[in-house]
């Protein structure tokens, strides 16, 4: 009956040490900073920083949280433009394949 206690007592023992490490292990690693989140119901393509939404891609266009920088050329299309330009690019594309 002894024995059964202490064997009891080390498997508990064992427990709080290597469980608590484990748990210890889990926590310790980083979250996710970066995500993209898909809302295929709205339409909706969403990346994510620190938590935070930073911008969104929707059916009204892009939307940002803070600034846009860039290093070339900034095109407005218009409406027709971009269809045409998007179909060209269809085309470049599957051509380089």
């Amino acid at each position: 009956m002894q024995a059964l206690g202490v064997s009891v007592l080390v498997i508990i023992i064992t427990l709080a040490i290597f469980g608590t490490g484990y748990a210890m292990a889990q926590k310790s690693q980083p979250a996710e900073r970066v995500s993209i989140k898909t809302d295929q119901a709205n339409g909706r393509v969403e990346i994510i920083i620190d938590g935070q939404p930073v911008a969104v891609f929707d059916t009204t266009g892009l939307n940002v949280r803070h600034d846009i920088n860039y290093g070339g050329v900034l095109s407005d299309y218009g409406d027709a433009g971009f269809s045409e330009h998007y179909r060209k690019l269809q085309v470049d594309t599957t051509n380089a394949r």
